[in-house]
């Protein structure tokens, strides 16, 4: 059975909190004001109490994984394993969209900065990075001098993206690697 987990601030024990979850792996999650996305197998699930119990969050969603959320602002994106970025205006209860030119792609990590996204992905097991000024509608590949090995995930801080790669089964990353953005 999956669940999620949650724990209260300065706690020091985790509660379960799977009600309404299917029984699918969560690739990823996202705090957007007050309600808590998590992305499975087919669908985004949404919650508006913390956790505490979820509900489909399907209207717009083509079949595929969720893998990866960001935001810019009020605007959530979701990355859909399968390549294709979908952005929702209303806190995740529905989905456009806006993005799918990648569908020999595993995408793996969907990060912002500023207005600006960034889009790691894995096209025949190398990593390669891409840009969007626009909303997610064009994208651009900024992944120059990035290693060839997979992507294990990305990571905004300031002015730095940071890239994690590596054998994705092996026990720890091979390298990490960061370029300036902005």
């Amino acid at each position: 059975s999956v669940a999620t987990h949650k724990v209260a601030w300065r706690s020091a024990s985790w509660v379960s909190s799977s009600a309404g979850l299917p029984d699918f792996p969560i690739r990823a999650l996202v705090l957007s004001e007050l309600n808590l996305l998590a992305g499975s197998i087919g669908c985004v699930h949404l919650s508006t109490n913390f956790g505490g119990s979820w509900t489909p969050s399907t209207a717009g969603l083509v079949n595929g994984p969720v893998s990866a959320f960001a935001t810019i602002g009020n605007d959530l994106y979701a990355g859909k394993s399968s390549g294709a970025i979908v952005h929702s205006t209303d806190r995740g209860a529905s989905w456009t969209e806006v993005y799918s030119a990648w569908a020999l792609a595993d995408l793996v990590s969907l990060v912002a900065s500023g207005s600006t996204l960034y889009a790691g992905l894995n096209i025949q097991s190398r990593g390669k990075i891409f840009t969007s000024r626009d909303s997610g509608v064009t994208w651009s590949e900024i992944d120059s001098g990035f290693p060839t090995s997979s992507l294990r995930c990305l990571a905004v801080n300031g002015a730095w993206l940071n890239g994690v790669c590596g054998d994705r089964f092996g026990p720890l990353p091979d390298a990490r690697h960061h370029c300036r953005v902005g």
